[in-house]
C-alpha cells in the first residue's frame, strides 16, 4: 500500500539524510538525490545537523549558504525527486533562545528538534557519541541514566522548536551496551 508525505505525495520517502553539509554526512546531496531515484523514492528530506553548543563535535559546521546552493543543485540535476531542506537542531535547554534566533534567519522545509546531550555533573554529556558514553554510564542504574534523556527530550517537545522530535530512543541505543535490551 502506497503511502504519504507530510505533502501529499505518494510515498516512499526518507526524510532523515545527513549530506556531506552535515558533521555526520557521507555522500553529497545530489549523490543521495540520484540513489532516491534509482531506488523509486518520491521525496528525500535533508536535515543536516545544527550544533549551537561550542562543546559539540559539529558546532559550527555546518553552512546555510553552502547547503543552499547544494539543494539548489540536487534540485536541478534530479528532478524527479522532491527534496526538502530540512535542519536537525540538537536541543539543549538553557539556549532555546539561541536556537529560536538561528531558525528565524534561516527559513527551513522543515526542522527536526533532537537531543544528543543532557545535563550531567559538571556539565553536558553528549550521548550521541559511542565513545562518550561510558563515563556517561558508568555508576548510574538505567533510571538513572535514561532519565535526564527522557526529561530534555520532554522539554524539547515543550520548547515548539522543532516540527517533529528526532530519535527518541538515542540514549539506547548506546545504553543497550552497559544495561541489555
Amino acid at each position: 500500500m502506497p503511502t504519504e508525505s507530510a505533502r501529499g505525495r505518494p510515498g516512499p520517502f526518507d526524510l532523515h539524510v545527513h549530506s556531506t553539509c552535515s558533521v555526520d554526512g557521507k555522500s553529497s546531496v545530489e549523490e543521495y538525490a540520484r540513489q532516491a531515484k534509482a531506488l523509486g523514492l518520491a521525496e528525500v528530506g535533508f536535515c543536516e545537523h545544527v550544533d549551537l553548543d561550542p562543546r559539540d563535535m559539529g558546532y559550527s559546521y555546518m553552512d546555510p549558504g553552502r547547503y543552499t546552493r547544494e539543494i539548489t543543485a540536487a534540485r536541478a540535476a534530479v528532478p524527479d525527486v522532491r527534496l526538502l531542506q530540512g535542519v536537525e537542531i540538537t536541543y539543549q535547554s538553557g539556549i532555546e533562545h539561541t536556537v529560536l534566533e538561528w531558525q528565524e534567519d534561516h527559513p527551513w522545509d522543515y526542522v527536526v528538534a533532537s537531543v544528543h546531550m543532557v545535563d550531567y555533573a559538571d556539565g553536558w554529556a553528549i550521548i550521541s557519541e559511542p565513545g562518550a558514553m561510558g563515563a556517561y554510564f558508568a555508576g548510574h542504574s538505567q533510571r538513572q541514566a535514561y532519565g535526564p534523556y527522557f526529561t530534555e527530550l520532554l522539554r524539547a517537545v515543550q520548547s515548539g522548536l522543532g516540527d517533529v522530535l528526532g530519535h527518541l530512543d538515542l540514549v539506547k541505543r548506546f545504553g543497550v551496551r552497559q544495561y541489555g535490551p
